[in-house]
């Protein structure tokens, strides 16, 4: 109940995730049960290194989504290849919400 899920997927044709082509999904059914603003500007990570307290490199701007009628944002190109080979132990993922009112 009321859990945002972020999923990482990969084309069918690809058997690993060491590829350049790879997706992050925020799914927003949880919004189905909130009472309040559902209404948000949406921000996507995906990165070697842990996301600072701003927007800057690794963040992707998805735009306003209305989740109500889109439950579900992707960011589409995560260059899951580079960031598997990068000197970080950690890849990081990450959503930020911003309420549009």
């Amino acid at each position: 109940e009321g859990v945002l899920k972020m999923i990482v997927t990969i084309p069918a044709e690809m058997k690993t995730l060491n590829c350049n082509e790879a997706m992050l999904h925020l799914d927003g059914q949880a919004f189905d049960s909130v009472d309040g603003c559902t209404q948000y500007r949406v921000w996507m990570y995906a990165g070697e290194a842990e996301p600072a307290g701003e927007l800057g490199d690794g963040w992707h701007e998805y735009g306003i989504n209305e989740f109500r009628e889109r439950p579900l944002c992707m960011l589409r190109g995560i260059k899951m290849g580079q960031l598997l080979e990068g000197s970080s132990l950690y890849i990081y993922l990450g959503v930020w919400l911003f309420p549009e009112h």
